[in-house]
């Protein structure tokens, strides 16, 4: 925080050491002194309020990262893991969609529960209404805290048979969205292996008849 020269108001300036996050730190306590031209000082804390705003949702990297899959594996077959979190309290689960133009993967079911996520890795910047009050020469934050957020996870699974010699490489697109629309994307790389192909038998007639007086090697 930092005192405006022009207004004395209070305005929030920021640093690359906080941000505002109404998860972690719904208020927070502020030190203001005041003095004046005999240099006599007055003290007080303050608290100063964050309004909540709605977060995105954090979509962790697909596990395995680019993901394999043999070409003999079954229709269902999980090939990459998604899981991601949202720590606004509104929301109670979170839809993953998948961007395939091939039809070839598809979603399993999602599952989603509440537990503890530290707020401070999420990077979320929260509402700010402009001046709350005058002169501040120095402000302190309590320490963020760890609090239940929605964690969703599901999985990328095969929607028809893989051939590697048709195609052995795809990339999709997943992304985790909340209830406001907001989202979060990532490209999934996937593989296809080789795997052995039996072999097939061409050119030979399906049904024939030959009399039973032919000759050895006719």
């Amino acid at each position: 925080f930092a005192v405006d020269d022009a207004t004395n108001n209070l305005i929030y300036v920021g640093s690359d050491m906080h941000v505002l996050d109404f998860e972690s730190e719904p208020v927070l306590s502020v030190l203001v002194r005041v003095t004046d031209s005999a240099n006599a000082s007055t003290t007080a804390a303050l608290e100063v309020a964050v309004l909540d705003a709605n977060d995105a949702p954090v979509l962790a990297a697909p596990f395995p990262l680019p993901s394999t899959v043999q070409e003999n594996a079954g229709v269902g077959t999980a090939v990459a893991m998604l899981s991601a979190y949202d720590v606004d309290a509104r929301d109670n689960a979170l839809v993953f969609v998948l961007s395939d133009p091939t039809n070839t993967f598809a979603l399993g079911d999602a599952v989603c529960e509440r537990r503890a996520v530290d707020s401070t890795s999420t990077n979320t910047t929260e509402q700010q209404n402009g001046p709350i009050m005058a002169a501040v020469p120095n402000a302190r934050a309590q320490p963020p805290s760890s609090h239940a957020s929605v964690v969703c996870t599901s999985a990328v699974v095969t929607a028809r048979a893989l051939n590697f010699e048709a195609q052995h490489s795809y990339v999709v697109a997943v992304q985790a969205v909340d209830a406001a629309g907001a989202e979060d994307t990532r490209a999934l790389p996937i593989y296809v292996t080789d795997a052995n192909d039996a072999p097939e038998v061409i050119g030979l007639v399906p049904s024939s008849s030959v009399p039973e007086t032919l000759g050895v090697g006719l």
